[in-house]
């Protein structure tokens, strides 16, 4: 090469050849082979600023998610390209998408460092893993390059006041944004990504057109979505059930006239962030107790305001045996109210606790006796109280 050449080069680096055939770079960077969705994926996040993928479970979504990032970081000139993952927790973010980054980047022997977290190269940061509170708008602030690439993963987990902040980075034309996740809920911001007309790109992700249910060639070493492992859902939920549409089918479940509690309902409750939707009410406490007999646990359960808390249990048929461990609950968690279910042994239990209750838990306490057997207060529409 000559040296004007050479001078060229720096000045005006030629076009990297993976740039445009990410599923290139995978094969020939990490001898690895990757299943036609995966692909389809690689390209619509060549191809498109944003990219919704609602998969089943065991596809190799954020696999693949990795792979795009090793892609985007390599395929780009040093420092124009920047990574931002983040996922609903900081466990998520460190021990999924960035495990599968440190260990592309050790096969691929790419260039700079990768530590838990981050990506640099030089002195110079290039990629990074955050999970910043749900309410920060301006989480991702200060991100500046003309290649960023945003990848979300577990994205139906993240709620509207963080999504603002992730498009927030989609500065120039040449930024991507990839959402990839399992559709728990109807009614998610991701679901609306996920519909028709949002101006995403949208892949769906069938679990029963994976590699091993079709006539593809299954990649070497991929564990994906099995037969076994549909056949233990389907036992423990339900071919009809909404785990089945949504881990197994790929699919948003959607709330069922003919369930008691709206699935969406269910999943709002789940996890920290539900937690901390509930804000510091926390009163007041009340212990629910279902009492046991004939080999059945007594199980306490404590309710904190909104949340629900400790749980105690008790295996044996003697009345006084479970008041004492009720008595003991009321004193450990403060209770000033305690509801029973007054069915069978739980008689005996309910009469106790009223005699003994007010003068062993040390704070007044309320016991209420409720026979779920008993008559529903609109005997036309329910059976019974439990009804």
């Amino acid at each position: 090469m000559s040296l004007f050449s050479a001078v060229a080069n720096l000045l005006d680096p030629p076009e990297n050849p993976y740039l445009h055939d990410p599923a290139r770079w995978v094969t020939e960077k990490l001898g690895e082979q990757i299943w036609s969705k995966q692909t389809e994926i690689m390209t619509s996040v060549r191809d498109h600023r944003r990219t919704a993928v609602h998969s089943c479970h065991g596809a190799g979504k954020s696999h693949i998610a990795s792979r795009i990032a090793g892609w985007w970081i390599d395929s780009h000139p040093p420092g124009t390209a920047f990574l931002v993952t983040t996922a609903p927790s900081w466990p998520q973010v460190r021990a999924i998408l960035w495990r599968y980054i440190g260990q592309l980047f050790r096969r691929a022997k790419l260039i700079g460092r990768v530590n838990q977290t981050e990506w640099w190269i030089g002195d110079e940061m290039v990629g990074y893993g955050r999970k910043p509170a749900d309410q920060d708008e301006e989480g991702f602030q200060g991100i500046h390059a003309r290649y960023v690439l945003v990848i979300v993963d577990e994205a139906a987990g993240i709620p509207a006041t963080l999504w603002v902040a992730i498009l927030a980075l989609l500065t120039t034309a040449e930024c991507r944004v990839l959402a990839i996740g399992n559709p728990d809920y109807e009614g998610s911001p991701f679901s609306k990504m996920c519909a028709p007309g949002s101006g995403w790109n949208v892949i769906h992700i069938d679990g029963l057109e994976t590699p091993n249910f079709t006539d593809e060639p299954v990649p070497v070493g991929a564990p994906l979505l099995d037969q076994s492992w549909i056949d233990d859902l389907v036992k423990d939920y339900g071919i009809d059930s909404p785990q089945y549409e949504a881990k197994v089918r790929g699919r948003f479940p959607s709330d069922r006239a003919t369930g008691i509690i709206p699935w969406s309902w269910a999943h709002r409750c789940r996890g920290v962030e539900a937690t901390e939707r509930v804000g510091p009410l926390r009163v007041p406490v009340m212990l629910g107790v279902d009492v046991g007999g004939g080999g059945d646990l007594t199980v306490i359960r404590e309710r904190t305001g909104m949340v629900a808390g400790r749980r105690w249990t008790a295996n044996t048929d003697d009345s006084e045996v479970i008041v004492d461990e009720i008595i003991k609950a009321i004193r450990i968690s403060g209770a000033t109210e305690v509801k029973v279910d007054f069915g069978g042994i739980g008689f005996g239990v309910v009469g106790s606790l009223r005699r003994r209750a007010p003068s062993e838990a040390g704070h007044p306490v309320t016991i209420h006796a409720v026979n779920f057997g008993g008559q529903a207060k609109d005997p036309e529409k329910y059976l019974n109280v439990r009804a």
